[in-house]
């Protein structure tokens, strides 16, 4: 390690760069013919290629003194790195995160911190966070949804004649099981789509991006509500409100 911190210590004290006029660039003669440029060279490679590492996580686990900026360029121009899209997640990263969101969670610290847990109970109570029965035409039954984009999707689904249901089915995904909001069915009672809606709560994506992982049939995330109605979602959070009430009294 000591040759690769001692390279990246001289790519961060411009040891490699050429003037050209008033401006200074990479030169990738300088670079490309250092002694410790193979090595370097093989050791990212392998951190991002065969582990899968992210960039920021080679640079935190490693103690690299770097920037990402800087490090990605290297990677593109240099290393002849092929990156990947911001939607590809390896194994590696998928259990990092994993283990992030779980650790937060255990010391109530980041997401799970309690000023921004108090700020986003705040939020979701005055909007979106409203719960309720809603009567489920496709299996002629009441289900329990809780905030007013789920009644929303609900009420778009009942109009396009699907045939669905909630929570009906946890999954074991190792160190804790996820229950997801939405199922829908074909005419044989298949599941055939698994819906999570998520509007301001977006602590358990991670879970929805290892189930989608897990299961080969279509898992959908729905974080924009607005496609799924014709009035407004102030409007449809407004009879949310009157239909709970009236079917707790009936209920």
């Amino acid at each position: 390690m000591v040759d690769i911190k001692s390279f990246f210590n001289d790519v961060s004290n411009n040891k490699f760069k050429t003037r050209d006029g008033k401006k200074f660039f990479h030169d990738e003669k300088i670079i490309t013919q250092d002694k410790r440029f193979e090595k370097v060279n093989m050791f990212i490679k392998e951190k991002y290629n065969d582990d899968g590492q992210g960039i920021k996580s080679i640079i935190r686990d490693f103690d690299l003194p770097i920037t990402y900026p800087v490090l990605r360029l290297y990677m593109i121009n240099f290393f002849n790195i092929i990156l990947r899209n911001n939607n590809e997640v390896t194994d590696f990263l998928r259990k990092r995160r994993s283990e992030k969101a779980l650790y937060e969670k255990d010391n109530k610290i980041g997401f799970f911190s309690d000023g921004i847990q108090k700020s986003i109970k705040i939020k979701s109570t005055n909007t979106r966070g409203v719960q309720g029965y809603y009567f489920n035409k496709s299996l002629e039954k009441y289900v329990w949804l809780r905030s007013s984009w789920e009644y929303i999707y609900a009420k778009w689904l009942d109009t396009n004649n699907y045939k669905w249901d909630v929570e009906v089915m946890s999954f074991n995904m190792g160190d804790y099981t996820y229950r997801p909001d939405f199922f829908i069915y074909d005419n044989n009672n298949n599941i055939t789509k698994i819906v999570e809606v998520k509007g301001y709560w977006k602590d358990k994506l991670y879970k929805f991006n290892e189930l989608k992982e897990k299961l080969n049939i279509d898992v959908v995330l729905v974080d924009k509500i607005k496609p799924y109605t014709n009035i407004s979602v102030k409007k449809e959070l407004s009879i949310w409100k009157k239909i709970k009430k009236l079917n707790i009294n009936i209920l």
